[in-house]
């Protein structure tokens, strides 16, 4: 469809969501737990319903490779986040350190344990079956807190505590691994579920059944982390498209589903050995696209960054050509009072879509939406732009084109061609004021509204050519004032959960609040 019709109707000839998008989407969502699940269904078909080919293979040599491949793996991958978590000081960046560490520390135990190897003492230990089954545990609790934003007061002491708590947890994995090694029967006495029936505890207590119940205890409390790990990590996957973040995603199952064969298996019969591939694989997918987006001239910061939002922008942005970034430098040296303006809608539209739960893919639109929703204002006059008074009714009707000419210069690029209808409408109001097209109610985009929204608040609470920033009691006067009528209510209740959330204290609106104020601020 030429671009010429699309201006002529663009309110039918555009999809107004990205429901297109989504369906896509969720096949190939489907696609990808149907390639997942296949190891659990090899497993089981193993285990319980063929009865010949889980044969036993003693091969300890190649487990003490094995388990040291994923181990080596999994210490480098610690070392490259350790070193970004202490350049950032971000606690999020320290979990995922942590996770790959909790990993690589006890598992090591269990590879150096083998029987046959110089730490095995030519015996079997227990040291080597519970560190196993921690180190798994461990790994899944520390990613599924790197996952999630930390409330404020836990990231701030953990900031402030940044060095003491890095250098605990190394020293913890250290000695973890010599005492093991040095004492290895120190752990004999803990259950594993592997004793013979008859046996009992210091309590009284069957070893087998207490063993058992630990194992599968452990087991369902990992599992239910790195699902939510892996399901919070598809949201930032789903919006970035960052290589790394799938990565990390995919590892996130790989180890739940490890979890599960390691549990149920049977020691040294192939199905055993099945979790022992998949943790190597686990380990070894994030730190390729480590090395590889490393390579091609990322920075670990950036990489992070991307992988766990850290920065809104950098999640936008790291997926990005280059000649976005022109753009938006361009636009903000034509107007100096837009500079970082659209970079913090961005960042506010993104955690306002997140807030509202909204689909990735409309996460996704109204991140490039907004961080493009300026980008009509090349081309405007500079006395237009940059008028220090009120503009004539002429002057408004020209600034009221960037809209317009913005989405104009996106709608046939395929890449941002989702962002095209929210770049155009996010100047619309749902009781249809706004402008270019007059749209209303739920006609307006979700997006539009979203963005709408963010950019109302930074419009108010940032300085303008014309007058000085309010503050936030003004500033959430009006956004009070057109909730519901003009402005998205649901979107700006997000809006002042983060407020709040970012230690904002709530205010009372105005009694008498200067309404129309939000349209011309936006500009």
């Amino acid at each position: 469809m030429s671009l010429r019709l699309i201006r002529r109707a663009p309110a039918r000839s555009i999809a107004v969501s990205s429901d297109r998008l989504a369906r896509r989407e969720r096949r190939l969502l489907l696609i990808g737990l149907v390639l997942l699940a296949l190891p659990v269904a090899l497993f089981a078909m193993l285990r319980w319903v063929t009865t010949g080919p889980d044969s036993r293979i003693i091969i300890p040599t190649e487990h003490f490779v094995a388990v040291s491949s994923a181990c080596i793996m999994s210490l480098l991958l610690a070392i490259a986040l350790g070193y970004a978590a202490v350049r950032t000081r971000e606690p999020r960046t320290f979990f995922l350190a942590a996770t790959y560490l909790m990993i690589a520390a006890p598992f090591s135990v269990h590879g150096l344990m083998t029987p046959g190897q110089t730490f095995s003492m030519h015996g079997f230990h227990n040291s080597m079956v519970v560190s196993a089954q921690a180190s798994l545990i461990l790994g899944s609790v520390a990613l599924m807190l790197a996952s999630f934003p930390l409330p404020a007061a836990i990231d701030r002491t953990i900031r402030s505590q940044f060095g003491p708590l890095m250098a605990g947890l190394v020293l913890l994995s250290a000695g973890y691994i010599l005492i093991c090694l040095s004492i290895p029967t120190i752990l004999d006495w803990a259950p594993t579920g592997a004793e013979p029936p008859g046996m009992t505890t210091i309590f009284g207590l069957d070893r087998q059944a207490v063993g058992l119940l630990i194992r599968y205890s452990g087991m369902s409390v990992g599992i239910g982390m790195c699902v939510v790990a892996a399901v919070r990590f598809y949201r930032s996957f789903a919006t970035t498209r960052s290589f790394a973040t799938a990565a990390v995603t995919i590892s996130a199952a790989l180890i739940g589903e490890s979890l599960f064969i390691q549990a149920f298996g049977a020691v040294w019969h192939i199905s055993w050995w099945l979790y022992h591939g998949l943790l190597l694989i686990a380990v070894a997918l994030p730190m390729t696209a480590f090395a590889l987006l490393y390579r091609r001239g990322s920075s670990l910061i950036e990489i992070v960054d991307s992988m766990l939002l850290t920065e809104t922008l950098a999640k936008v942005e790291y997926s990005f050509p280059d000649a976005i970034e022109g753009f938006i430098q361009t636009v903000e040296q034509r107007d100096p009072y837009l500079k970082g303006h659209m970079r913090r809608v961005c960042e506010l539209a993104v955690a306002i879509a997140d807030q509202m739960q909204v689909p990735d893919s409309a996460i996704r639109a109204a991140s490039y939406a907004a961080l493009l929703h300026d980008i009509g204002k090349l081309g405007l006059p500079h006395s237009v732009l940059n008028k220090p008074g009120r503009l004539t009714d002429d002057e408004f009707a020209v600034l009221k084109e960037h809209p317009t000419r913005g989405f104009a210069l996106v709608a046939n690029i395929e890449s941002l061609r989702s962002a095209a209808p929210a770049i155009r409408w996010h100047h619309e109001r749902l009781d249809g004021t706004g402008y270019p097209d007059g749209l209303s109610g739920d006609a307006v985009p979700l997006e539009a509204r979203i963005i709408a929204v963010a950019d109302v608040w930074d419009a108010l609470t940032s300085d303008r050519v014309y007058r000085k920033a309010m503050s936030v009691t003004e500033a959430r006067s009006i956004l009070n004032a057109e909730r519901g009528s003009k402005l998205d209510e649901h979107c700006v209740d997000a809006l002042f959960a983060i407020i709040e959330h970012r230690n904002l204290a709530p205010v009372a609106a105005e009694p008498n609040p200067p309404v129309a104020l939000s349209m011309a601020a936006a500009g």
